[in-house]
């Protein structure tokens, strides 16, 4: 089992409330960019309240997945999970915001590429540094971060690249102020994507 992996029995049914919640809000932010095209006047305001609970619902998600990766250094599936649904509605309601007067499916369209292009970025990147750091030791990276990252990569798209080095040098600090060998990564990535959503919100409104 690689680093960052739990059995599937931890986080039971809070989780999978915490799931359906996410998929729930998934929904209504497709359903609400699909109406922005057919509908006059735009519904800003409900797509702005989806916003701010999608916002909300990933600073709880990531506040709550570094305090494990503090605590038992792993980042579990159970958590990681609900943050890859909230980060892809995340990144729909931005791309609604930024892009008033596009077509359903111009629109989805701009979210999905974004979302690829953010996903495979950081999967590749974390992947290649897993294979590497492979050896003696501790892993630096497992596959909670690998997924977690994945997730910062759906919401936040080529950006993420950004998160990710930041969170590289927020890690080297820590390892070398601590005198650790590797560092949790979760909160690494945590902190400068939650600085990256504001100033995307910021953009986007």
């Amino acid at each position: 089992m690689l680093r960052g992996e739990v059995p599937k029995r931890d986080g039971g049914h809070a989780s999978e409330v915490l799931l359906a919640l996410e998929l729930a809000v998934l929904a209504a932010s497709v359903f609400l960019c699909a109406l922005a095209s057919m509908v006059d006047p735009w519904p800003q305001l409900a797509l702005l309240a989806l916003l701010f609970v999608t916002f909300s619902s990933i600073l709880l998600l990531l506040g709550q997945l570094s305090v494990v990766d503090i605590q038992r250094r792993l980042l579990p599936t159970a958590l990681v999970r609900p943050l890859q649904i909230a980060f892809l509605a995340f990144n729909l309601q931005i791309c609604a915001f930024s892009s008033v007067g596009a077509t359903a499916l111009e629109l989805f369209a701009r979210a999905a590429c974004a979302s690829l292009i953010g996903c495979g970025a950081m999967l590749a990147i974390l992947l290649v540094v897993a294979l590497l750091s492979r050896g003696g030791g501790e892993a630096p990276i497992g596959g909670g971060d690998i997924r977690m990252g994945m997730a910062i990569g759906l919401g936040l798209g080529a950006e993420s690249i950004l998160v990710l080095a930041a969170a590289c040098v927020i890690g080297i600090a820590y390892s070398a102020i601590a005198r650790k060998g590797t560092f949790p990564m979760g909160p690494c990535l945590a902190a400068p994507s939650a600085l990256l959503m504001v100033l995307s919100v910021a953009a986007a409104l």
